[in-house]
């Protein structure tokens, strides 16, 4: 379970939110984000790679 995370104290007119679920795949921008997550992951794997179980 992961607590409610309240940001009226840093919300204010110029900021933009976006929540994203990673099940929603009839979102318009599903495989731009699947994409650029996939990317991530590659870049994080690079700089630090899986050294495998302990």
């Amino acid at each position: 379970d992961f607590p409610l995370l309240r940001l009226d104290d840093v919300v204010d007119d110029q900021s933009n939110i976006v929540g994203f679920s990673m099940l929603n795949n009839s979102h318009p921008f599903y495989l731009e984000f699947i994409r650029s997550l996939n990317l991530s992951w590659r870049e994080g794997c690079d700089l630090s790679p899986y050294p495998g179980p302990a």
